[in-house]
């Protein structure tokens, strides 16, 4: 899971480095499914125990402090 900010300079290099591009790129495809998460964002989540959230609500109960963050 990947939390993020919109315009967090950060957030964009690690996407565009990892996910987009770059070295890592083929290895986060073949062995990875990305799932972004804006931690300031109001769409719903489903949790792994099946608890409902919204994105900023899953980023609190999940004790995220600074983007960005990743979570295996």
């Amino acid at each position: 899971m990947f939390l993020h900010l919109d315009n967090c300079p950060y957030c964009a290099r690690l996407l565009e480095e990892n996910f987009v591009s770059g070295d890592n790129y083929d290895i986060m495809r073949k062995h990875f499914d990305v799932v972004a998460v804006n931690v300031r964002g109001s769409l719903d989540v489903t949790w792994t125990d099946g608890a409902s959230f919204t994105e900023r609500t899953l980023a609190q109960h999940l004790g995220v402090k600074g983007t960005p963050t990743l979570i295996f």
